[in-house]
Parts: structure tokens; sequence; C-alpha cells
């Protein structure tokens, strides 16, 4: 396959993948809202409220693959632009590879922060706690 098959294709199925994000995002989020919201049984085509999220979440892991594959198509251009940014020369081979590299690292960094600040902000109700609308069944 050519070089520009491949972009045109990689780039419209991350176009797709993530309409597909838009659209169960927005389906859960105005359509199908949570059990303690009124929503407990509401489903769509026979879906309910997590298996679109299961569905969106697997649509986020290949956009998130997709955009990877764009930006190793293009890797050139991403090291020129990024060498640029930091205002070196573009033209030398070393500190393009040195600036995509840079680029990486900050992308990984973001990443990697935002998933650990994200982990810290979970709060677990205390172990007595049941949850709303919880009965003791026998």
């Amino acid at each position: 396959m050519k070089r520009n098959s491949l972009n045109f294709w990689v780039d419209v199925l991350a176009l797709l993948a993530l309409i597909g994000l838009v659209i169960t995002g927005t389906v859960m989020w105005r359509h199908l809202p949570p059990g303690y919201k009124g929503g407990h049984g509401i489903t769509l085509w026979g879906w309910d409220r997590h298996d679109f999220g299961a569905l969106h979440l697997w649509l986020g892991a290949a956009f998130m693959v997709l955009v990877a594959l764009h930006l190793i198509l293009h890797w050139a251009w991403v090291c020129t632009t990024t060498a640029r940014f930091f205002g070196t020369e573009a033209g030398r081979r070393r500190q393009r590879f040195i600036a995509g590299l840079v680029f990486i690292i900050i992308l990984a960094i973001l990443i990697i922060g935002g998933l650990l600040w994200m982990k810290s902000q979970v709060r677990r109700p205390d172990s007595d706690y049941r949850g709303p609308g919880w009965r003791h069944v026998n």
C-alpha cells in the first residue's frame, strides 16, 4: 500500500473512531443517565449504559492507537516542527531527532501524570457504605 493511501485510511479510521466516541459519550450523557439519577433499566437498542461504556472504552483505545500510528507516519514532520518550536536548526538530523524525543517524553509525562492524578482523586466510600438504594436480601 502506498504511503498516501495508508495515511488516508489511518486518518479516516481515526475520524470514525472519534465520531463514535462523540456519539457514545453523548448517548451516555444525555440519554442513559447513571442509575442513581433515575436511569436504572433504561436501554437504547437493547444496550444499557454499561454496554455503551464498554464500546466507548474500546473506541477510545482504537483512537489512541490510530493517533499513535498517525504520529509515526508523520514522524519527520513532528521532529521538524518540534525543533522549530524550541528554536533549534530544523535542518540538522540529530537536532530533529532530539526534538522528536523531547516531544514523546513530554507527551508521556502528560499522559502518565494525568493518569496518576486521576488515580489520586478516586474516593472510596466508608466500608459500611452500601450505596443508594441498597437493601439486604436474604
